[in-house]
């Protein structure tokens, strides 16, 4: 995405509400087929306890931004692999 950052608004831990940009959680993002009825991405989002970026954030944002106007609960979402970074690089565990 060539965007600079993508910015929400959501509630931390503390129930504050604050501004994030969730663009560096982001690890990858490909269009892999585009039909006329459907689409499939695949992404590498970080999750953890210092960063993590939600599918229930991130799909309504990718949806918003590429102005698609679909029910961000009829995507169907299939979780491929976790992966640590060691050394820069992300690695499988199992």
């Amino acid at each position: 995405m060539a965007m600079d950052s993508i910015m929400m608004t959501k509630k931390n831990k503390k129930g504050k509400i604050v501004d994030i940009d969730i663009k560096p959680l982001i690890n990858t993002l490909s269009l892999l087929d585009y039909r006329d009825d459907s689409f499939v991405v695949s992404s590498i989002l970080a999750t953890g306890s210092k960063q993590n970026l939600n599918t229930n954030i991130f799909i309504p944002k990718l949806l918003e931004v590429l102005a698609i106007d679909i029910d961000p609960l009829d995507v169907d979402i299939k979780r491929n692999d976790l992966y640590f970074k060691q050394d820069g690089q992300l690695v499988s565990p199992l």
